[in-house]
């Protein structure tokens, strides 16, 4: 038997954990334009602040999974080009 919503834990995606703030805003702002909700959150790892870039929350690891993936393939298509 499941857990009731109200207890289970969310599922989210860390994009990447950087120690530039003005990077993790980018990705904040590039992830928003394709419609994820992005969010930025700041921590401490050995005395130096680092910021890191989730999206979710999902109600499940396969959402979560499902997500990253078309994330992948979206993200790539947006913002990387050929040479």
């Amino acid at each position: 038997m499941a857990a009731p919503a109200s207890l289970r834990r969310p599922y989210n995606i860390q994009i990447e954990a950087v120690m530039d703030k003005s990077g993790a805003d980018e990705m904040v702002s590039r992830l928003k334009t394709l419609g994820y909700n992005a969010q930025e959150l700041t921590t401490m790892l050995n005395g130096q602040t680092w910021y890191r870039v989730r999206v979710g929350p999902y109600g499940s690891s396969g959402e979560a999974a499902a997500a990253q993936e078309k994330l992948r393939q979206q993200y790539k298509q947006a913002y990387t080009t050929s040479h």
